[in-house]
């Protein structure tokens, strides 16, 4: 048997049977070869997304799944403690030095937000550097996990000052 430039040799167990497989896979494969010619080698036709590499490396795989779980948890977070918030909610800037201003408690929505956001944004510059740059992919990928984690730590330091 040869592909592309390869030759393999086989040895089944049912050599008649194989031949005839073979003969029948080559018909309803293409169009007929007629005597004499070679058949034009088929091409393997990959769908969009199991050609990405991505489909292939399982790290990649697990930190995406990972920081998307912990986003829809985040999200699960925020809807169950929405009714136990008061109608004002502190908000409280410390990097910028103890800002703490008085919001309605809708504005606890701006975190799971902007977690998925980031998210968002790190999956897409993941998927597109995983082509070149594997290591920078599980990067991206793995900043993505941090971001989810310190945007929880946002939630939970929210939900203690309601």
């Amino acid at each position: 048997m040869q592909a592309g430039d390869t030759t393999y040799a086989l040895s089944p167990e049912d050599p008649a049977r194989f031949v005839a497989e073979a003969q029948r896979f080559r018909q309803a494969g293409g169009a007929p070869v007629a005597s004499g010619a070679r058949a034009a080698p088929l091409a393997v036709q990959r769908n969009i997304l199991a050609s990405h590499p991505i489909s292939a490396d399982r790290v990649a795989q697990i930190l995406t799944l990972v920081a998307i779980i912990a986003n829809i948890a985040l999200w699960g977070f925020v809807f169950a403690i929405y009714p136990d918030l008061n109608n004002q909610i502190q908000i409280e800037f410390p990097p910028i030095g103890d800002i703490t201003t008085l919001e309605p408690r809708s504005e606890i929505f701006k975190i799971p937000f902007t977690a998925t956001a980031i998210l968002f944004t790190n999956l897409l510059a993941a998927l597109l550097f995983q082509w070149r740059e594997r290591a920078a992919a599980n990067l991206l990928l793995s900043g993505g996990i941090f971001f989810q984690a310190v945007f929880w730590i946002a939630a939970f330091v929210a939900y203690a000052n309601a």
